[in-house]
């Protein structure tokens, strides 16, 4: 009952005006052409080569908004007391940080439902119709990325203030989705810098990989399994954490 009154109340926020938005703009540049790459002067418009970048583009901005819808949902509930409340009733805290983190993931993963329409239209206007069977396993197995995000988010909001949390948070994320960057690094650095690329690869999901074989289930048919139990394993021991850390009662 508390994760869906607390997913009630989420969708119906602004911010899902905003991912609607974000869908249409992102469909649009990559439909339309605008959003086109150049090699050597010449643009590539090819679809085996735009369709993984837009899926790219999505997955960030579903990681994105993953953040915001849950990195206040529970120092917010904390700052309205509805806490006591429910606490009052006989619930733990564990299991209403445990609620709570379930409306979020539930919340990112319809915003990135939402945002997926969009490559479904242009997966449509490019007429590879092969590939729509192919779309909802792509969706749940990118999807497993945002929720690790959410997870994230929401373990951090219980244990730094909202600010942290949200720096933190972003930092990650964007480290993960440039993860082959930081492997780059580590290759180049040496000493104590090498030393700590690679410290930041054991820690840090890999949400590139996670987004390349959500990719490769359109365009290759191919299914990895060795990317998903790992991303799953990280959204494990987020959740685990959720569980675990107990935030001071106001």
């Amino acid at each position: 009952m508390i994760a869906l009154t607390a997913f009630k109340e989420k969708i119906r926020k602004k911010a899902f005006w905003v991912v609607f938005a974000l869908t249409a703009l992102i469909t649009l540049l990559f439909s339309t052409g605008a959003a086109t790459i150049s090699v050597n002067g010449e643009s590539v418009t090819d679809y085996k080569v735009l369709m993984p970048i837009m899926l790219t583009v999505l997955n960030a901005v579903s990681c994105a908004m993953a953040i915001v819808f849950s990195l206040n949902t529970i120092p917010k509930e904390y700052e309205r007391h509805t806490n006591q409340l429910v606490f009052i009733r006989g619930v733990s805290q564990p299991q209403y940080h445990g609620q709570l983190a379930a409306a979020n993931t539930a919340t990112s993963l319809v915003s990135h439902a939402i945002l997926f329409l969009g490559l479904t239209v242009y997966i449509f206007i490019n007429k590879n119709t092969g590939d729509f069977l192919w779309i909802l396993p792509a969706y749940l197995y990118s999807g497993i990325g945002v929720i690790l995000v959410s997870l994230l988010a929401t373990l951090l909001s219980i244990v730094v203030s909202e600010i942290i949390a949200g720096v933190i948070a972003v930092m990650i994320m964007l480290f993960g989705i440039f993860y082959p960057l930081i492997e780059l690094l580590k290759g180049m650095a040496g000493g104590f810098a090498g030393k700590v690329f690679k410290a930041l690869l054991f820690v840090l999901p890999d949400l590139h990989s996670v987004q390349s074989a959500a990719g490769s289930l359109i365009t290759e048919h191919s299914f990895d399994p060795h990317v998903m139990f790992v991303a799953l394993f990280y959204a494990y021991l987020f959740a685990l954490g959720i569980i675990l850390c107990r935030r001071k009662e106001d």
